[in-house]
């Protein structure tokens, strides 16, 4: 069974109607042409279909019929003078309705956001933003908060070792083993001192497993060195011995002459010049216009020589270490056609004994 209740509101032409009961039913609506502008609010209340119907060739928004189909279902309509309109309608199938025009994201400064706010369609997203390098998201140090990216103290993290500190040493090396106990390290460019007052006590023989670094002999070395025989014997043979410096006299005012004998040494005792002879030193009052080779020789044969290249400098050369003995003859000759502007020759030739 179906049946409804008319009720009128204060306006007089709103009128509500509210079906009951348990059957589906038809209504049919007055005609629209009837009383333009009037309106009807019908709520179904029953638990079947009811079914507003028109008449004749009138519509409900263009339909011949409209129906409320679930109980609380409820719709408003207004006549036109021609046909009926919905005002509003709610279905209790309808979840809620609304409008969103604008939809934002706040999170906390550790996210950077993306897209926000959105107003009409598309999706909000957040990734983690840059942090300072060497920080770490963690509560506060001191007590309870929230997190934070901030760098991690020595008191952050319980049960670690103290870590010592560098400092330099305060034992000095001796005969004995000195104990540290000290919660310190030694720096890496310290050294312990020298106990000086320390006096040892071998009681057996040291012997080396190496053979000891002697150094290479050189011309001209003459400071104190460990030496060992081997070193003396090379040293003598290079002619680092004691100085034996030969003088070549002065030549005078005039150039020299073809072939001029500028000096002639006869050595009173075995005598060495190095090769190379490098500490030797040739000179002259005016300088050759041409180069110009003196010939030093050893008895007659040619074992060195002294180059003036258009220069008041002359340059001695011996291409080998060359050994005079006691009575051995050492000359210096011009060459065979003198330069024109060459004179006032000089020099010495180191030598050693």
């Amino acid at each position: 069974m179906a049946y409804y209740t008319v009720s009128r509101r204060s306006n007089d032409n709103d009128y509500y109607i509210v079906f009951e009961g348990s059957d589906p039913t038809t209504y049919e609506l007055p005609s629209a042409r009837i009383a333009p502008g009037i309106s009807f609010v019908f709520k179904n209340q029953s638990t079947a279909a009811v079914t507003l119907a028109c008449v004749g060739e009138e519509t409900v928004d263009g339909e011949t019929s409209f129906e409320l189909t679930n109980q609380f279902d409820e719709v408003s309509l207004f006549s036109d003078g021609n046909d009926w309109n919905i005002d509003a309608s709610s279905s209790a199938s309808d979840g809620g309705s609304g409008t969103v025009t604008s939809v934002g994201l706040l999170l906390p400064s550790m996210f950077t956001i993306s897209n926000s706010p959105v107003t009409s369609s598309g999706t909000l997203t957040a990734s983690l933003a840059s942090q300072v390098a060497k920080t770490v998201l963690a509560a506060p140090n001191a007590g309870n908060g929230a997190p934070s990216f901030r760098q991690l103290q020595a008191s952050d993290i319980t049960g670690l070792p103290t870590v010592p500190t560098a400092a330099n040493p305060s034992a000095t090396v001796g005969t004995a083993v000195a104990n540290g106990s000290a919660t310190t390290f030694m720096r890496s460019d310290a050294a312990p001192a020298l106990n000086l007052a320390i006096t040892p006590t071998w009681t057996a023989a040291h012997t080396f497993s190496v053979s000891p670094i002697v150094p290479t002999p050189t011309t001209g070395d003459n400071t104190t060195k460990a030496a060992s025989t081997a070193f003396v014997q090379t040293a003598v043979a290079a002619g680092s011995g004691s100085p034996q410096d030969i003088a070549v006299p002065w030549s005078g005012t005039s150039v020299l002459a073809n072939s001029q004998v500028l000096a002639k040494y006869i050595f009173p005792r075995a005598t060495n010049i190095a090769a190379g002879a490098g500490l030797s030193k040739f000179s002259a009052d005016a300088a050759s216009s041409a180069t110009t080779v003196l010939v030093i020789a050893k008895n007659g044969t040619q074992c060195g020589t002294v180059t003036y290249s258009t220069s008041a400098t002359g340059v001695v050369n011996f291409t080998a270490a060359t050994s005079f003995a006691a009575g051995d003859v050492l000359t210096v000759t011009g060459p065979a056609t003198a330069d024109t502007t060459l004179k006032g020759v000089f020099g010495t030739i180191a030598a050693t004994i």
